[in-house]
């Protein structure tokens, strides 16, 4: 593992007097255009001067917004060549931009399972904010676990419902829900995901397996929002500690709708059209459109799930040289 302290502007190749990226920069482009995007995420989830790790960030063009909300941010990536070729370009950034001193930006060159590993062994749960957005091993899991069940259905059960996960299967990787174990108490989870997305409204049994699985680790959604014409873009939140869940669930209620996410995705008018699963109503979703125009569903009582500490089914990746060959073949395409 390799830990190196950044100067933010040297990494981003930001001009701040200028107020200016250099020129024909992509990770400049990209920051510009995420910026309403994540602007929104930073008030909704009041994430301003937070301690955030940000994981598989890549380029982190995203986590350039957190930085200018006075945010201490750790990112981390394998940044291994022969997954993604930006590695390579991501690298000689980190190298002219190194350090001697603290500073707010930091590079954890690593893999994730061997840093978690690591990082609970010591107990290391030190970050107000887990940032996940768009981890592909997680991702092509789940890809890979709708694709087998599709085929395994009988034409009679495809018919019947357009049902795409399977009951019972954890919809994250144990690794995923590991990640919360670097939150304090009281911290936030936030897991945005591009790839491999699960339909929520044709699997009405996801959404409350997402909340289930997360409790078992201690963690405790309190929304999931998607793209209403794409459910599998979604952006799920969840806060560290049952004690804290009816004090989020209270301040969210009060706040304006998300106007937007995923930053960038090139159609502003579907990143724009947005509903949401609240995890207090029914097993049916409950879709708020964004800018809201009320929930369909029937509210019941308020229910936070308890613990369970084992659920009986694996919650590891399916086969990992399975992952890195897939992944091999796609992550050139990733913008992370």
């Amino acid at each position: 593992m390799e830990m190196k302290s950044l100067h933010t502007d040297s990494f981003y190749g930001y001009d701040r007097a200028a107020d200016k990226f250099m020129n024909g920069d992509e990770i400049g482009e990209l920051v510009l255009q995420v910026k309403p995007a994540m602007a929104a995420l930073i008030e909704r989830y009041e994430l301003a001067n937070t301690s955030i790790i940000s994981i598989g960030a890549g380029r982190a063009h995203e986590e350039f917004h957190f930085l200018e909300s006075a945010c201490a941010v750790d990112l981390l990536d394998l940044l291994d060549p022969e997954i993604d070729p930006l590695s390579v370009s991501i690298r000689q950034r980190i190298d002219a931009a190194q350090s001697p001193t603290e500073k707010p930006l930091k590079y954890i060159i690593s893999d994730l399972y061997q840093f978690l590993e690591d990082a609970v062994t010591s107990s290391q749960a030190k970050y107000e904010v887990s940032y996940i957005s768009s981890f592909a091993p997680d991702e092509l899991d789940r890809e890979a676990i709708q694709l087998s069940y599709r085929r395994r259905r009988t034409k009679a059960e495809a018919y019947a419902s357009y049902q795409s996960w399977p009951e019972g299967m954890p919809p994250f990787q144990q690794a995923i829900m590991d990640v919360g174990q670097l939150v304090k108490d009281g911290g936030l989870f936030l897991l945005q995901s591009y790839r491999g997305g699960v339909d929520c409204v044709l699997n009405p049994h996801y959404g409350p397996m997402v909340r289930d699985q997360l409790a078992r680790n201690d963690l405790y959604l309190l929304e999931i929002h998607f793209f209403t014409q794409s459910p599998g873009v979604q952006l799920i939140a969840a806060v560290k500690g049952q004690d804290q869940y009816r004090k989020w669930m209270d301040r969210l209620a009060s706040k304006p709708d998300l106007p937007e996410f995923h930053g960038r995705y090139p159609d502003p008018d579907l990143r724009r059209d947005i509903s949401r699963w609240n995890p207090e109503l029914v097993e049916n979703p409950a879709l708020v459109n964004a800018p809201g125009e009320g929930v369909t569903g029937t509210p019941s009582p308020s229910q936070v799930p308890v613990s369970e500490k084992s659920s009986g089914v694996s919650e590891g990746p399916l086969n990992a040289g399975f992952f890195k060959t897939l992944m091999q073949k796609v992550m050139g395409g990733q913008d992370r």
